[in-house]
């Protein structure tokens, strides 16, 4: 484990060696969704796939290939449960009945983000990036198990930008049992182009 944490450490500043600084415009933003998968358990639930959807504001700093900015995001997973139980009359069991149902886990989160650039105003252009934000945790749907409030959410994240257009990414949302989920993104992405 410790040789493949050094190997992707050694390739990580190769590439950060050849990162590119050119100037591109300042403001860029963008709109994106994609499928959302939850990530643990959650009272013995059946995770099922859901979806996200967001969007973004950065700013491009001018001399390193990095954007730094804000954005707000609405993640849902799915969880289901299994209900059952039995009818009674007069203390003697009728009958019995069996569904399921689903609960979704939602959190809307507002947070600032940051990209660190490989290959900035390429046609593809990799990055890496970290959010942190505030969640709003709610639950809807046929709850089981309901809960809500608020937690500190951590987004790692990775990607790749085409022709300054196009963005594909990989998330993770760290926030609250239940609500912890990784997905994938598909977006589009207006400005930073290069000057």
């Amino acid at each position: 484990m410790k040789r493949i944490t050094l190997l992707a450490f050694a390739v990580l500043c190769l590439l950060c060696l050849k990162a590119h600084g050119k100037r591109v415009q300042d403001v860029e933003g963008g709109f994106y969704a994609g499928p959302t998968i939850p990530l643990g358990g959650y009272h013995g639930g059946n995770n099922k796939a859901f979806v996200t959807m967001g969007l973004s504001l950065s700013y491009n700093l001018p001399t390193i290939p990095i954007d730094c900015g804000v954005f707000l995001q609405l993640d849902c997973v799915r969880h289901g449960f299994t209900h059952s139980g039995s009818w009674y009359e007069d203390g003697i069991k009728t009958g019995s009945y069996s569904y399921e149902g689903n609960q979704n886990n939602r959190t809307l989160t507002i947070g600032v983000v940051g990209n660190y650039n490989f290959r900035r105003s390429s046609k593809v252009n990799p990055f890496v990036g970290l959010g942190l934000g505030v969640g709003f945790n709610d639950a809807v749907g046929d709850v089981t198990f309901p809960s809500k409030g608020t937690s500190l959410v951590v987004m790692p994240r990775i990607g790749v930008e085409f022709w300054q257009l196009f963005r594909l990414t990989a998330f993770a949302t760290v926030c609250r049992t239940g609500y912890n989920c990784a997905g994938l993104t598909l977006g589009f992405s207006f400005g930073g182009r290069p000057k």
